[in-house]
């Protein structure tokens, strides 16, 4: 072999394997972008549901919206997969502060009664802060006010769930209202 070939050689498999390394790493990027959590997803999938439910709200007796900083919960009509169509049921969602975490516990009406248990569903990990506030009427003021427990009455007018994501200086904060259709 001359010189001319190894140097021509060298080249080549210099070339060859700059692609192959080019090639490696930008399909290891997408791995990892692919597989890590998306916080803001799971974001948009809660405030939707949250929605959803706060809309579906139904008065029923024996079941009333009751609502404080941390937990709220209320009558609704859910899907039952045991009953094979819409049932009254019972919607709570309760945020631990120590936990740091916002859980959804649905039961239908036979499960309340019943006493039986329901599946828990923690829908957004690494909170730092829920809260929740009820927009009502007051008789006494004959004004609109936002309150941090709703306590006594029909339903608010509206609720509101304020959350951060994280903690210290990279949290950020997210809120949103939804309007309760049976209010008023």
């Amino acid at each position: 072999m001359t010189l001319i070939e190894l140097l021509i050689t060298l080249t080549i498999l210099s070339v060859i394997s700059t692609a192959i390394y080019a090639s490696l790493n930008s399909g290891l990027k997408i791995w990892k972008r692919i597989n890590q959590p998306l916080a803001h997803e799971d974001l948009d999938i809660f405030f939707d549901r949250f929605g959803h439910d706060l809309r579906n709200c139904a008065r029923f007796t024996g079941l009333t919206f009751t609502g404080t900083r941390e937990r709220v919960e209320f009558p609704a009509i859910l899907p039952s997969p045991r009953f094979g169509g819409d049932v009254i049921g019972r919607v709570s969602y309760a945020y631990d502060p120590q936990a740091r975490t916002l859980t959804r516990v649905q039961q239908d009406f036979s499960q309340i009664y019943s006493g039986e248990e329901s599946s828990k569903i923690q829908p957004i990990p690494d909170l730092g802060l829920v809260k929740f506030r009820y927009y009502v009427y007051d008789k006494e003021t004959k004004g609109y006010s936002w309150r941090e427990d709703f306590l006594e009455g029909d339903f608010p007018l509206a609720v509101r769930v304020e959350l951060e994501l994280g903690d210290g200086p990279q949290a950020q904060s997210f809120a949103k209202t939804v309007s309760v259709p049976l209010s008023g």
